[in-house]
């Protein structure tokens, strides 16, 4: 297997993220649930207290499903906090 270079890796998500955000929202919406769905099953998710995620950006798996689940289960949610990108570091 050979290793991409930084050219093609930016160029393969680049296309993954085009692909993505040409998905159908209805397909989207039936993704995240069937995910959410297979993931709460697992006994790694079952056992957990404590999730990390994220909110989902311009065609990504919507994760709010998983969110409202751990909520109810009285699970604690953690989500990235982003900063602003500052020039010079």
């Amino acid at each position: 297997m050979t290793a991409l270079n930084k050219q093609d890796t930016s160029e393969l998500r680049r296309n993954i993220k085009q692909q993505r955000i040409t998905i159908p929202v209805d397909q989207q919406m039936e993704a995240a649930l069937a995910i959410t769905e297979q993931l709460v099953r697992q006994r790694h998710y079952r056992s957990s207290q404590h999730i990390a995620l994220y909110l989902p950006n311009r065609g990504e798996i919507d994760t709010r499903y998983l969110i409202e689940d751990a909520w109810l289960d009285k699970k604690s949610v953690y989500l990235p906090g982003l900063m602003p990108v500052l020039k010079n570091r």
